[in-house]
């Protein structure tokens, strides 16, 4: 059915991309935090000629990524007749400032690429959508539900929840996976939410620290070796893990009133993606122009999770071709103005 859902678009540019011979690329630099700019790639479909071109903002996930990437998904929306936007993080590859992967500071390096793009004559202003993967995926809502403006969000393997509840769903599913029981489980968890919120609140040192130490005893409680039990609560004492245990995608998905794409893989084993499905379906109920979508077989990083049979299902960067099919056509049917349709 969705291949069905733009076939006017399509054609009406099938002769174009025909002849396409790739898109056409321009670095570019812009402000974000004081010290800080970004460095990243726009690049333009050449069927485009000189209109104003819808655009694409694509948000990377937890790590130190770079610009690159995403080949297949570019190519699909290039061949929609859509920009692209990707860009080093901040600290990284071209971009200065200081590496800092806080969810508080993708918004605002994402906010600094949407404020970029309105300054932009060959970019319509009033069609810059937002696209992310796991934490890009939670970071995009966060933007958009602060910018009505936004076209269109499309989050891929995107975690949903309350604020704590998201990041305890994942912490229960690794204890349940290490074979907890349920009363250990909540064991563990009422510890680990007791300091996370604590480090949240910004509350007396000692405090926290005692809350610290409660929460390498409740792991070693359950079974972990001293040691062991201490590694967790290291592995947890950092800043991007508390920015993801303080932050509400739930709420910010309920603010949304733009088109909003949500797709999730069957073999995610990441993010429990039933957890984040059942959530993201709550939230976004309210959204004339949602849907959240279930791939079989497919993995948190949106690859198979069984070994791929031809090269048809398996594009040279991973990504499933149904994601990338899906994702240009959603967006070229929300973004994509037909030629001889209103400017």
């Amino acid at each position: 059915m969705f291949l069905t859902l733009l076939a006017s678009v399509m054609s009406s540019v099938a002769s174009a991309q025909s002849n396409r011979e790739g898109p056409v690329s321009e670095e570019v630099f812009y402000p974000s935090d004081p010290g800080t700019v970004i460095a990243g790639t726009l690049e333009k479909p050449p069927a485009a000629g000189d209109r104003r071109l819808p655009v694409v903002v694509i948000i990377s996930g937890t790590g130190p990524w770079t610009r690159g990437g995403w080949e297949k998904m570019r190519a699909s929306l290039h061949a929609a007749v859509l920009a692209t936007l990707v860009y080093d993080k901040r600290g990284l590859g071209q971009s200065t400032g200081t590496f800092v992967d806080t969810i508080p500071a993708m918004q605002r390096d994402v906010a600094a690429a949407v404020a970029f793009l309105r300054t932009r004559q060959d970019i319509d202003h009033q069609r810059i959508a937002l696209m992310g993967i796991s934490q890009g995926a939670v970071a995009a809502p966060l933007v958009a539900a602060a910018d009505p403006a936004i076209a269109a969000v499309v989050m891929l393997s995107g975690p949903v929840g309350p604020r704590g509840e998201l990041f305890l769903g994942i912490l229960r599913g690794h204890l349940k996976n290490a074979g907890k029981t349920s009363v250990q489980i909540d064991q563990v968890a009422a510890a680990v939410s007791a300091w996370m919120d604590a480090r949240s609140r910004v509350v007396d040192a000692s405090e926290t620290a005692n809350l610290r130490k409660a929460a390498v005893d409740a792991f070693a409680e359950v079974g972990f070796p001293p040691d062991q039990a201490e590694n967790f609560v290291t592995a947890l004492d950092d800043d991007v893990v508390l920015s993801m245990f303080d932050v509400a995608p739930d709420r910010a998905l309920e603010k949304l009133r733009m088109p909003t794409l949500a797709i999730y893989g069957s073999k995610d084993d990441v993010i429990a993606p039933y957890l984040s499905l059942e959530a993201a379906t709550a939230a976004l109920q309210g959204n004339p122009d949602a849907i959240v979508v279930v791939v079989p077989d497919m993995t948190h990083e949106l690859q198979r999770a069984t070994p791929a049979t031809s090269t048809a299902t398996a594009p040279e960067d991973g990504t499933m071709s149904v994601v990338t099919e899906l994702v240009g056509i959603w967006l070229a049917q929300r973004l994509v103005r037909l030629p001889d349709g209103p400017e």
